[in-house]
């Protein structure tokens, strides 16, 4: 068995190594989490610090690194020279113990126990060595936290220097906002007036408006009791009215009855007047060859029967402006009035159909041109609405001498038909 001071020194090594390992890997381990919350915050993975903070951390935690290696260094350096002293009172009484073993134990034992002492010593060196080692490592450490340190310093300042550059461009800024502000305040002063201005304003106009609107409400509640009465008046009005239809009815179905005899007998004129026509356009080339005398004639019609007409017994009617055909050109259709242009005899006709229910009566007169004096030739009478009358004569008449149409009597709104014809032909020459 070793001796127990023997024991007691290497023990108290081993527990210094033991304790400093424990130092060591407390101190890495505080290292390796600081380090951990630095990568942490480069990777965007942590964001509760800002740039300042994170920073000042670092810079204070690399510090604190520094100061515990140096901590740990002191204190085992202390361990070590303690350690020392007590290696060379061992070996003094290593010797007094070997020398009093070999006078009791023999030679061997004594062998045997310089053995484990001289392994007991290499374990030492290896201890210290490693001791150098990592009081090295913790050096290097120290120099690259240091370093670290540095930059980050220099950082600090460069970062002051740019938060004071940014400082006074907010300050500009911040002026300038001021002046800014003043501006668009005294602008909305002069807005705000003018609005105010405005406001008022309109505030008058909308007073009047609504004087207007009450004076306009009184007299439209006037209106409304005047329109009331004629509202009623009205309603009696449109019931005489539905009477008075109910009672017409059946006479516009009369006149229904009444129009399709009609058109029958204008038909039946119509193809008499067709006849008539044939055999004067007969009679014309039967004289022209017995008397070798040029053809004259016309025939002309009421060309638009939506026209009303004023009749008057002094003037010539004029509505006979449709010419069929004008041989000789002697009928002029816008005074209504045909010159001879030969002495002879000529047969002259005229159609009329109107449209009212008077006693209407028209007459074809011959102008002489030597006195200037009116002849009636031929006459129609017509007393009812839709009624066709014709009329035909046989006239001498002198060069120059004329042929028209006059109404008997003075009447307005009357409207002739197409139907209604005026027409002359010379039948003789002499």
């Amino acid at each position: 068995m070793r001796p127990t001071r023997q024991l007691k020194i290497i023990t108290s090594h081993v527990e210094v190594l033991t304790d400093l390992q424990k130092q060591v890997d407390e101190l890495l381990n505080y290292i390796k989490s600081v380090t951990q919350k630095a990568v942490l915050w480069i990777d965007e993975k942590e964001n509760s610090l800002s740039f300042m903070e994170i920073n000042q951390f670092l810079a204070d935690e690399t510090n604190a690194c520094i100061q515990k290696c140096l901590k740990i260094t002191s204190e085992n350096q202390d361990l070590l020279h303690t350690t020392g002293k007590d290696d060379k009172s061992n070996s003094s009484l290593n010797h007094i113990s070997v020398g009093s073993s070999l006078d009791g134990f023999g030679y061997q034992t004594l062998v045997a126990k310089l053995d484990e002492l001289d392994r007991n010593i290499s374990f030492l060196k290896e201890s210290s060595q490693k001791n150098e080692e990592n009081c090295t490592n913790l050096s290097t450490l120290y120099e690259s936290l240091n370093t670290v340190s540095k930059k980050h310093s220099r950082k600090l300042k460069n970062m002051k220097h740019k938060l004071e550059d940014q400082e006074k461009q907010s300050a500009t800024f911040i002026k300038k906002q001021e002046a800014d502000v003043n501006n668009n305040t005294l602008k909305f002063n002069e807005i705000w007036g003018e609005l105010t201005n405005a406001s008022e304003f309109l505030h008058r106009k909308t007073e009047s408006f609504s004087a207007k609107i009450s004076e306009m409400e009184l007299k439209l509640i006037n209106m409304t009791n005047t329109v009331d009465p004629l509202n009623q008046n009205f309603e009696d009005v449109s019931a005489t009215i539905t009477r008075s239809i109910m009672l017409i009815e059946p006479m516009i179905q009369e006149n229904a009855q009444n129009n399709i005899s009609f058109q029958q007998q204008i038909s039946t004129i119509d193809s008499k007047i067709q006849d008539m026509s044939s055999q004067l356009e007969t009679l014309s080339v039967s004289a022209d060859k017995s008397t070798a005398v040029t053809s004259i004639a016309f025939n002309a019609r009421v060309k638009d029967e939506s026209i009303d007409l004023s009749l008057n017994k002094d003037h010539i009617l004029t509505c006979f402006d449709g010419v069929m055909y004008n041989i000789g050109h002697c009928y002029n259709p816008e005074t209504g009035i045909f010159t001879a242009p030969c002495d002879g005899f000529y047969l002259c006709s005229i159609m009329v159909d109107v449209n009212v229910d008077e006693n209407l009566q028209f007459g074809i007169k011959r102008k002489a041109k030597s006195s200037g004096k009116e002849f009636l030739l031929a006459t129609t009478h017509t007393k009812t609405k839709d009624s066709m009358v014709c009329d035909v004569g046989i006239v001498d008449m002198f060069k120059d001498d004329q042929l028209f149409v006059k109404p008997h009597r003075n009447h307005n709104k009357v409207r002739l038909s197409t139907y209604s014809h005026f027409m002359c032909i010379l039948i003789n020459k002499y």
